[in-house]
Formats: C-alpha cells, sequence, structure tokens
C-alpha cells in the first residue's frame, strides 16, 4: 500500500510539473477556450488526486508533499483564471467624446435607484421565501429586488458585490446603447467584451496592451449579476384615477443572449467575457421613450466605495427633481446618509464623519457630478457634531450640463403645474 501511494504520489508530482510548465511557457493568454478548459479540468482532477494522497499519506514527508502538491495545482488554477481567456490585438475605441453624459434607462417608482441599491451592497439579501437558490433584495421591509440563480455556485458572486458594480451598469448600458445606434429595442443585441466594459468605465491598459486580469474577472462577476437581477417597480402606464403606476417584477437592465467566449472560475460559474447582450424589455422602452437617467461622465473616476453611493443619490435625485413640479423636501444629513446607503459609523467619530462627506461634496463637484453646493448651517459652524448629524443638510443644484439634458422634461413639469385647476373654498 505505502509503495502504491508513493508511485502514485511520484506520478502525479511529474504530471504537476508537466501541467505547470504548460501554463507558465506557452501562456494562458494564448490558449484557446477549449484548450483553457481542458488544462483547468486536468488540474482539478490533479487536485483531487493530491487531496486522496495526503488522505493516505504514511509519513511526514509524504504528507508535506502531497500538501505542497495541492498548493501548486491551486496557484496554476489561478493564474488560468486570472489571465483574460485569449489575446485580441482588435484596437478599443470608445465611441463618444470624453465630456459627454452617460444616458442609463430610468424606470419610474425608483427601479434604477434601487437597482443601483442592489448591485452595490445596499440592500439586505435573503433567502427567497418561495424556495429556490434565488434571493430577495429587502430595503426598509420593502422587497425591492430579486437575485435570480440556477446553480449554489452562483451565490458566492454576492460576496464581491460593491458600488463599482453600479460602474458596471452605466458603462454597459452606454456600449449596448451606442452599438445599437440608439435605437435599443428589445430584441436587439449587440456584441461586448469585458476589455470594452473596462475602457469605457476608465480603466487603461498596461505595458503588455491588457487590463489588470483581476479587474477584468470583477467586472465580468458584475456582467453576470446585470443578467440575473430584477427590480420591483413601475411596469405599465400612469394610472390617473389611482395617480400611480402599475408595478411588477422588472426584467434585468441586461439579457446575455449568446456568449463567444466564457472564463471557467475555480468554485464558481463560468463567467462571460465576450457575448451578445440586449437591454431588457422594460429598459430597452425606456430608452425608446426618453426617459432617461443622465449620469455626468465624472462618475466613471470615482473609487471611493462611498462616494460613488452619494454620486448614485445625486444622480437619481436631480432625475426625480427635474420631473417633479414641486421640489421635494430637504433631508438631513442623517437621512441622507440613509437614502444614499452611506454608513456614518459610530456616534463617537461624527466629526470625523462629517469631514469626510464635506470631502466627498467637493470631490464631487470637482469631477462634474454636482453644482454648486452648500451645507446648511456651514462647515465651520460650531456646533456639537451630534447635531449637525441629525438638524443639518446640504443644498446641491445639478451641474449645467444635466440642467440642460434635463431642460425639455423640466419644462413639461412646470407646465403640468401650470395647467392644475384651483381650488375653491
Amino acid at each position: 500500500m505505502d509503495e502504491s501511494v508513493k508511485t502514485q504520489l511520484s506520478d502525479s508530482v511529474r504530471k504537476l510539473s508537466m501541467l505547470s510548465r504548460q501554463v507558465a511557457g506557452v501562456g494562458a493568454t494564448d490558449l484557446t477556450p477549449r484548450e483553457r478548459g481542458d488544462l483547468i479540468g486536468e488540474l482539478q482532477n490533479l487536485a483531487e488526486t493530491f487531496d486522496t494522497l495526503a488522505a493516505h499519506a504514511t509519513g511526514d514527508d509524504m504528507l508535506e508533499t502531497a500538501r505542497e502538491g495541492r498548493a501548486r495545482v491551486e496557484a496554476a488554477l489561478s493564474e488560468l483564471e486570472l489571465a483574460p481567456p485569449h489575446k485580441s490585438n482588435r484596437k478599443i475605441t470608445l465611441p463618444w467624446p470624453t465630456d459627454s453624459l452617460y444616458p442609463v434607462p430610468n424606470i419610474q417608482n425608483h427601479g434604477t435607484r434601487n437597482l443601483g441599491i442592489i448591485l452595490s451592497g445596499g440592500a439586505e439579501l435573503r433567502d427567497d421565501p418561495e424556495g429556490g437558490l434565488g434571493k430577495i433584495a429587502v430595503l426598509a421591509d420593502r422587497t425591492i429586488g430579486r437575485v435570480d440563480f440556477t446553480r449554489e455556485a452562483e451565490r458566492a458572486l454576492l460576496d464581491v458585490v460593491s458600488p463599482r458594480t453600479i460602474k458596471t451598469m452605466v458603462a454597459t448600458a452606454r456600449l449596448i446603447w451606442e452599438k445599437t445606434n440608439h435605437q435599443a429595442v428589445p430584441n436587439q443585441a449587440a456584441t461586448l467584451s469585458i476589455g470594452e466594459i473596462a475602457r469605457a468605465m476608465g480603466y487603461t491598459a498596461g505595458k503588455d496592451r491588457a487590463i489588470d486580469p483581476v479587474i477584468t474577472q470583477r467586472i465580468a462577476s458584475d456582467v453576470f449579476l446585470l443578467n440575473r437581477v430584477v427590480t420591483w417597480a413601475a411596469d405599465g402606464p400612469y394610472e390617473r384615477q389611482k395617480r400611480k403606476r402599475q408595478s411588477g417584477w422588472i426584467a434585468p437592465l441586461i439579457v446575455i443572449t449568446a456568449v463567444h467566449v466564457e472564463q471557467e472560475t475555480f468554485d464558481g460559474p463560468a463567467l462571460p467575457y465576450e457575448f451578445d447582450a440586449m437591454l431588457g424589455r422594460n429598459w430597452a422602452a425606456a430608452l425608446a421613450n426618453t426617459d432617461i437617467l443622465q449620469v455626468a461622465p465624472g462618475f466613471i473616476e470615482l473609487d471611493e466605495e462611498s462616494a460613488i453611493r452619494l454620486a448614485w443619490y445625486y444622480l437619481t435625485e436631480f432625475r426625480y427633481r427635474m420631473t417633479r413640479p414641486e421640489p421635494g423636501p430637504t433631508l438631513n444629513i442623517a437621512a441622507l446618509c440613509d437614502a444614499a446607503r452611506i454608513d456614518p459609523g459610530l456616534a463617537k467619530n461624527r466629526a470625523r464623519f462629517l469631514e469626510r462627506l464635506e470631502r466627498w461634496h467637493a470631490l464631487l463637484q470637482r469631477v462634474g457630478v454636482i453644482g454648486s453646493y452648500e451645507r446648511v448651517p456651514p462647515a465651520d459652524v460650531n456646533e456639537s457634531p451630534g447635531r449637525l448629524f441629525t438638524e443639518a443638510n446640504y443644498r446641491v443644484e445639478p451641474p449645467k450640463p444635466i440642467l440642460e439634458a434635463y431642460q425639455r422634461s423640466r419644462q413639461y413639469a412646470l407646465n403640468r403645474r401650470r395647467r392644475r385647476p384651483k381650488v375653491h373654498g
């Protein structure tokens, strides 16, 4: 038995050396998707073999060799998984000016805002009460969305969700919009690559003309989730008698119709790297009806998570503000944090949090996400941080490009207010 285990261990080490040379020498980026899949399969089988040999090892040397082999297999798998599936010499150019706004389809009843909250990890994800592998997204005890999974391993993607996913959403929606010649109707697909989406998000290539594989893998995970997240929002015409829209489950923002290149992951689903995608039915209808959320290009430049959450709140709020006859109530800082899904931290650290909040507003103004702003009372007032947190507020105006983009919607809202009949007592 000992000799058999030793022989099998020796053979496995030799095979691992051969596969490792293939990964390092040939280069994972030179492999076709099929060759990559075969190589990953062999390495995974070898990992199971080393696990079995470690369980039957009769000495410390054999056990250490088996464990070392298992670690080398994991390293080879990581190198394969993090490398892009194939090299492409095709030049990627973005078909829009760098200072132009990003159009995102807008779904009424906060569908677009809630989608951003779900994708940024701002909602509580609970097991679906109806069973299955999916999760429901809950915000203030209200179900705002659902994440549909078909396999248990897909749930692992929820661990990497962050506000960065909103940037992926904005960039992907615009690429489809541009590639379909601004005719993003249902059933009209566009071919996208993760590299294109990464460039649209502001990432640049390194000296090897490739984007960091860790970044591309995260973006591919975001795209996978965009194809699986549905929201609960307006799904029908406005009913004048009830003064509200009919609500229902909204299709995912994008629907992947075909995958040309995908990448296997060690413990999760295969991720799309080149694929055909189209906007979901509701989102395409919103663009066709010019119901658009305008996103400032500076939004793509943001990296800090809380700044992204705050920017997304203001961008959606500008859309609602421009289409309402009357401005909504001004939120105090505590309510603003709750609406933007920003964690203010412990009460004893309120002073430092207020400084960060002021810095985020200055950053958003600098990149053009917001226009003029002021805090009332101002930042230099002699008042306790706790009281400022609950009583102070920010008065923020949209930047000039967004004001101009919503000019027609704003005029329509003002005309609607003038047409309202007067009520006589």
